[in-house]
């Protein structure tokens, strides 16, 4: 940017704020000198001027501030509303060329892919999921549709998610296949104690673990949301 488009858009945008702002403050001042000369004044003839002249400077002031800043503070209130900055952390992940390359037969292609989208988006469900998906029912890799899942739960990202679920219980297929059930009982008694699971989910979860290892004292933990 040269000095000649610094100088416009200073004109153009500094300029005018910074002038609006001056005369909120001087208006905002002239309207409390008013009022204090109102309680100084010991004369009624001079308090009524007095309370118009502080009253209409203050209307002044407030009508100048709401022009000013209030579009800008209710843009900025309502994004937060709509658009919570947790959501806005990372951006949304597009998995359809995925799709797209897997519907093709493209199968490498999309694992490299995934690959990418899982190092740029750790512990992500969608991409796990779809990941699991590649490897255990088109490259016919259980082991590292097992090890996606491995990488995910040790990710620590996790939150309540509809894939999550489904991860979860894809996981337990594999592990069962793998013949490693003591680990998929630790793994689902655990979750069955944590906030990450709807009602139904825990009680599929805990039908799951009753068919491992029949057993009630797990069951305490069903009830939690």
């Amino acid at each position: 940017m040269n000095r000649k488009e610094r100088i416009f858009r200073f004109c153009k945008d500094v300029l005018p704020s910074a002038a609006g702002n001056l005369l909120i403050l001087v208006f905002a001042f002239f309207s409390i000198y008013q009022f204090r000369l109102c309680a100084r004044t010991g004369n009624p003839a001079l308090v009524i001027p007095c309370v118009f002249l502080a009253m209409g400077a203050a209307t002044v002031a407030a009508l100048l501030l709401v022009h000013l800043h209030l579009p800008a503070v209710a843009e900025r209130i309502s994004f937060s509303w709509f658009y919570p900055r947790v959501h806005l952390k990372k951006a949304p992940v597009s998995l359809s060329p995925v799709q797209g390359l897997i519907a093709a037969g493209r199968f490498e292609e999309a694992e490299q892919r995934l690959e990418e989208l899982q190092a740029e988006f750790p512990g992500h469900p969608e991409i796990t999921l779809m990941q699991m998906e590649l490897f255990a029912d088109r490259l016919n890799r259980p082991d590292k549709a097992v090890l996606a899942a491995e990488n995910y739960f040790i990710s620590n990202a996790v939150r309540r998610n509809p894939a999550h679920f489904r991860i979860l219980m894809r996981y337990a297929d594999l592990l069962q296949q793998f013949e490693r059930e003591p680990e998929l009982i630790k793994l689902l008694e655990s979750e069955l104690c944590r906030n990450r699971l709807s009602k139904n989910e825990k009680a599929s979860v805990q039908a799951r673990l009753n068919s491992l290892q029949p057993t009630d004292r797990r069951e305490k933990c069903l009830d939690r949301s």
